[in-house]
């Protein structure tokens, strides 16, 4: 006897009823399985995709090594020792060993994704603060070069919101030559990641759409503050700098 998950039924029997039906869960086993029950998928902590699964007594099945799941109302772990008190007193000689609760269980299986996420993270908040210093850096010396015509704007009658536009329209041009040439690199190796790692890594619209918000907003920030000092000069220091 074989109880079937719902998406196993799903590969095998689209369509149809498959209890009663008889099964072989390997070439290399040639024992025959009625189908008796379908249940509910479990699915890949990963990648949050349901997973085949058949599930057969272990009277049928005996194996060295099993795994024992035990529902709790409360604490599972207040239930370890009755547990293993219960499976003792059928067979002394097992061995029990690797007792965890479910949680446990999936905080060390996905610790290293968590991990690598983090490091991601604090490696792309070092990218984005680096390119926003490289932004600014790029604007201050654009404006320390501009002093002397600034100057001369300003002399001829240009208003400080005027400077403060030119200046920041510079802050801007190079943002939008960065995501010009970024975006398309960025969109393509994430659907390059996609591809290879099907069902992990996806493309979301809006979350593309918020770092392409971010990015631009902080192309401004960066050239805000240079360009507000350039429209702070004083035209008479200003035309004095050569």
């Amino acid at each position: 006897m074989a109880i079937l998950s719902k998406t196993l039924v799903k590969q095998y029997f689209a369509g149809e009823d498959p209890i009663g039906r008889r099964i072989r869960l390997s070439n290399a086993d040639a024992r025959w399985l009625t189908v008796v029950g379908v249940a509910g998928d479990t699915t890949d902590w990963f990648n949050d995709q349901p997973e085949p699964h058949a599930y057969v007594s272990f009277a049928q099945w005996p194996s060295a090594d099993a795994k024992l799941y035990i529902r709790t109302p409360g604490d599972p772990l207040l239930a370890i020792r009755p547990a293993q008190a219960m499976v003792r007193s059928l067979d002394p000689a097992l061995a029990l060993f690797d007792v965890k609760s479910e949680e446990q269980w999936l905080e060390e299986q996905t610790s290293g994704v968590r991990s690598a996420a983090s490091s991601m993270t604090n490696y792309a908040l070092i990218g984005l603060f680096l390119a926003a210093t490289g932004i600014y850096a790029v604007i201050a010396y654009s404006v320390v070069r501009r002093t002397h015509e600034i100057g001369i704007r300003m002399a001829l009658g240009a208003d400080r919101a005027t400077v403060l536009r030119m200046t920041l329209s510079e802050a801007l041009r190079i943002g939008a030559i960065g995501l010009g040439i970024g975006l398309p690199v960025a969109y393509a190796m994430i659907r390059a990641m996609s591809s290879a790692l099907f069902g992990v890594v996806q493309i979301d619209p809006a979350t593309f759409a918020g770092l392409v918000l971010a990015l631009a907003f902080c192309a401004v920030a960066a050239g805000f503050v240079p360009a507000w000092r350039a429209s702070r000069l004083d035209p008479v220091v200003a035309l004095r700098n050569e």
